[in-house]
């Protein structure tokens, strides 16, 4: 395995930075907590940078029972199931040659991934679920039961603008000095 020089547009090295915030703070990151996070940043992202940070390939949304999840953020880490996080994710980066990387994130994430984790990091997973299933969410307008419904990028990303401005205007974002 071999990590990559430069970052990489993918849902795997945004679980990994948070893993390794995580692992630095001593912290609690479970397998729930953690595809919250990831979700939440991909809204901010999509808000603050106007693009997607998800690779297209194999990378998408979807309401299930317990809120927004990214499956390959799910599948990669589900072995874990409630135990704390210590691992970094890896993936295919060719199949022919059978080349592994450990996907890191693009240095112009950092910013928004940092806000989210200070803001959101230190909630229990519970708190995420309830954030995340509260009426007007992209959740709550897709979500059926027994059935996983792709959350399309607008929805996430028109919820995720309302939020940020909501933030800028009570005075909890400073935009002058970046997002957090």
């Amino acid at each position: 395995m071999r990590e990559p020089e430069k970052g990489m547009k993918d849902s795997i090295s945004i679980a990994n930075y948070f893993i390794d915030k995580s692992v630095s703070e001593n912290g609690d990151l479970t397998l729930l907590k953690l595809v919250k996070l990831v979700y939440i940043a991909h809204g901010f992202l999509l808000t603050t940078l106007k693009q997607s940070f998800l690779n297209p390939k194999y990378d998408r949304v979807e309401a299930w029972r317990f809120g927004p999840v990214i499956p390959n953020v799910y599948h990669t880490f589900k072995y874990n199931a409630g135990n704390v996080i210590k691992e970094k994710g890896i993936i295919c980066e060719d199949a022919k040659s059978l080349r592994f990387v450990c996907p890191k994130v693009l240095d112009e994430e950092k910013p928004v991934l940092d806000f989210v984790w200070k803001r959101y990091g230190g909630m229990k997973p519970s708190t995420l679920v309830d954030l995340l299933h509260k009426e007007g969410t992209p959740w709550r307008l897709h979500y059926k039961p027994n059935e996983n419904v792709e959350i399309p990028d607008f929805d996430t990303h028109v919820y995720y603008t309302a939020l940020f401005n909501a933030l800028v205007n009570y005075g909890n974002i400073s935009t002058s000095r970046g997002i957090g």
